[in-house]
């Protein structure tokens, strides 16, 4: 975020958006961040890593693994449907916008 700032600021442009977020869009942002935060305990999962290196092999680790990667899996899933929805959502808003505040956007 201070990254942008200082990209805009460098380029000349205004820190803040034009059009703030909707509530909704929050809302699939931080159900974004959620499903990171999925995918993170799915690959630092405890549970498979207490058991690789306490020495457990064959089946047990395999199955360790295995609900690791579904936690993974899951949290990617997650993150992919509220993308999504995001995506919509602010196609939604643009094509809502009248033109002339598309076409002051473009020229920025």
């Amino acid at each position: 975020m201070l990254a942008k700032k200082i990209l805009f600021f460098l380029q000349g442009k205004s820190g803040t958006s034009h059009d703030p977020l909707t509530n909704r869009e929050i809302y699939l942002k931080s159900n974004i961040k959620i499903g990171y935060g999925i995918m993170l305990i799915g690959i630092f999962c405890p549970i498979f890593w207490l058991s690789y290196l306490s020495g457990a092999r064959g089946d047990e680790l395999m199955f360790n693994a295995l609900h690791s990667f579904l936690v993974f899996l899951f949290g990617l899933a997650f993150v992919l449907i509220y993308r999504f929805q995001l995506y919509q959502e602010q196609s939604r808003k643009q094509s809502s916008l009248p033109d002339t505040c598309r076409e002051s956007d473009a020229t920025e």
